[in-house]
């Protein structure tokens, strides 16, 4: 007979196969069933249990096709799988993987398998087919994502470029690489059960392309995060999408964001990669690949951009914590933040090197954003009087490299403000040209900040483009330490 007994771990547990008790192990609990051994021998009894019921199901419907969310509800209700998941969790609390707790007790611990999980790692079609597998990588890998250790995690980032890199590329905490199909094969879920899976990429398809990555150290807790939807996902990872939108023409916008844990889960954020079919010999079906619109490197063009890159990623100010840094810093960095999103998200109405907006309302959003990024720039102590002469003047002493560009921008700043005016009141459409000139101006008032960081966080970097009007000197001091970047346009 079997008697059961709530722990205070709050685990059911059959003692037929598991005794728990106390001990002191930096404030965890033992369990003689934390045994990897023990998990192995009944996660194998399981997939031989899977093999036997998908062979019962066979015969009770000869010729029909197998369901596999009816082999995965079956299996996950079997006696082997509950002791697999039992052996797991305590497996779990001695790795100290996936644990959620109240006060001293675990509520629970490590992944648990249920039809729906059966079904994501492929097992349940695996078991469906009767196709070939390797029994032992498969108890291997399901011991792995059900019970740990914990393991160094990956934030991986999809962004629209097209390059090749000999070396990843540091740009503020994060590697810019080019993804082989290794890359991307070593990271998938459950390699063993690989083919069987619905995959959130396939490496075949997606190698060359070109991400962030950024590595996690490992995390007791997983499968706790909720991915809200951003209207804007490049905000987040303004910093690094803001120097690799400095470098090159082009505004560099997302198109996947995953959290890792490689070999056992992917968790999505966002995925909205675009794909073009590529010509084949006109025998087959076209081929349809992912479409990078953006910087578009050549080989021999690697060793400036990894310097120019480098050279940006410096001049990033470190980020202020919440207790540490003065009011002025906080301000100056929060200001800097909003204009550099604001750059990023008009650029997501914008198709690879030209800022031509996919439709009109887009162009509209497009022209407001940049307004506000000089505005967060330029704009802090103006007056409703003032806005569009001061603005238009900083911009022109910080944007251009001559009296000629000068006198161009303000011009082009005062036509923005009287675009934006008449746009707000159901007038005409900003027009390309009006977009591509902005976008230049802005990412230029950006770098000028980012140059002269110090007088920008003091607040003094306006006084001086106001000075810079009336004073030689003074607009010599500006632009000097500008020119090194003058390929920035």
């Amino acid at each position: 007979m079997h008697n059961t007994h709530r722990l205070s771990v709050h685990f059911v547990v059959d003692h037929e196969y598991a005794v728990a008790t106390s001990g002191d192990m930096d404030g965890r609990v033992s369990f003689p069933m934390a045994d990897r051994t023990i998990l192995l021998d009944s996660l194998h009894d399981m997939l031989e249990a899977g093999r036997s019921l998908a062979a019962t199901l066979r015969d009770a419907y000869p010729g029909a096709a197998l369901e596999p969310r009816r082999i995965a509800e079956a299996l996950a209700s079997s006696t082997e799988a509950e002791r697999a998941n039992t052996a797991a969790k305590f497996l779990a609390i001695e790795n100290q993987y996936g644990v959620r707790r109240r006060g001293n007790d675990y509520l629970s611990a490590g992944r648990k398998l249920t039809p729906d999980t059966i079904e994501e790692i492929g097992l349940a079609t695996a078991l469906c087919l009767g196709s070939p597998i390797d029994d032992k990588r498969v108890v291997c890998d399901l011991a792995s994502y059900m019970s740990g250790p914990p393991i160094p995690g990956i934030h991986l980032v999809g962004i629209d470029a097209s390059l090749t890199l000999s070396e990843p590329i540091s740009i503020d905490g994060w590697e810019l690489f080019a993804a082989s199909r290794d890359d991307l094969k070593v990271m998938l879920p459950l390699p063993s059960l690989g083919d069987f899976q619905v995959r959130p990429w396939d490496p075949e398809i997606w190698a060359g392309l070109v991400f962030l990555r950024r590595f996690i150290k490992p995390d007791p807790v997983i499968g706790l995060r909720l991915f809200a939807p951003e209207a804007f996902p490049e905000w987040g990872l303004w910093r690094p999408l803001l120097v690799l939108s400095l470098v090159t023409p082009d505004v560099i916008t997302m198109w996947t964001d995953h959290d890792v844990e490689p070999g056992r889960r992917i968790y999505k954020r966002l995925d909205r990669v675009y794909y073009e079919p590529v010509a084949t010999d006109g025998e087959h079906e076209a081929i349809w690949r992912p479409f990078a619109r953006a910087i578009n490197l050549e080989q021999s063009d690697e060793p400036a951009f990894r310097e120019q890159v480098l050279q940006i990623a410096a001049l990033l100010p470190q980020e202020p914590s919440p207790a540490n840094g003065s009011k002025n810093l906080k301000s100056a960095y929060a200001r800097l933040k909003i204009a550099a999103q604001r750059l990023l998200a008009a650029g997501q109405h914008a198709t690879g090197s030209t800022a031509t907006p996919m439709d009109p309302v887009h162009a509209t959003d497009a022209l407001l954003h940049y307004v506000v990024a000089l505005e967060a720039l330029v704009g802090v102590d103006t007056r409703d009087g003032e806005i569009v002469r001061k603005i238009s003047q900083r911009t022109a002493i910080l944007a251009a490299r001559n009296d000629t560009e000068r006198i161009g921008v303000a011009r082009e700043i005062r036509n923005v403000y009287q675009t934006r005016s008449r746009v707000i009141h159901g007038g005409a459409e900003p027009s390309i040209r009006d977009l591509e000139a902005l976008r230049a101006i802005v990412r230029r008032v950006i770098l000028g900040a980012l140059v002269h960081i110090d007088s920008y966080i003091s607040g003094n970097l306006i006084h001086r483009c106001d000075e810079a009007l009336l004073s030689a000197g003074m607009l010599e001091s500006l632009r000097e330490p500008l020119i090194p970047f003058d390929y920035i346009t």
